[in-house]
């Protein structure tokens, strides 16, 4: 942590002085500042490439269980946790699925039916008109 903060400080400070307030020696800051990886960040950032190009495969649609599931069948030995840590540091998620939005015919696009009885409602006879005024339709309850 202290070593970090003087390499995000070098430009503005001498790396000396900066050790000297952070009580650090800077043969120590030199060796940290070249020291390679260790196998457990190297193995880090090769499971980030692969969440990665899983990622863009499958369209952004796998959260943390569906790609731990994949990292497995592919051959990694990753637990579920550790591909939770990556993907949520990495800010890596899934692209939640859209709502299906119910549409009904607008009543303008409707084409209205033939006007018979022509607004002549009386009859001579019983039954022989029928009559009936519906604006607006029921949707049928899905089982």
């Amino acid at each position: 942590m202290k070593y970090a903060f003087i390499k995000e400080n070098e430009s503005q400070h001498a790396i000396t002085r900066l050790c000297d307030a952070l009580s650090v020696s800077t043969s120590g800051y030199y060796d940290w500042s070249h020291r390679l990886p260790s196998q457990q960040a190297q193995e880090r950032q090769s499971l980030l490439k692969t969440i990665i190009s899983i990622h863009t495969e499958v369209m952004e649609n796998y959260g943390s269980p569906r790609m731990h599931k994949e990292l497995v069948e592919s051959g990694h030995e990753v637990s579920k946790g550790r591909v939770e840590r990556v993907m949520r540091k990495h800010d890596i998620k899934a692209k939640r699925a859209r709502r299906h939005k119910q549409t009904y015919e607008h009543r303008d696009v409707i084409v209205p039916v033939e006007n018979i009885l022509n607004r002549e409602f009386s009859t001579p006879v019983p039954n022989k008109k029928w009559v009936q005024d519906i604006t607006w339709q029921i949707q049928p309850r899905s089982a």
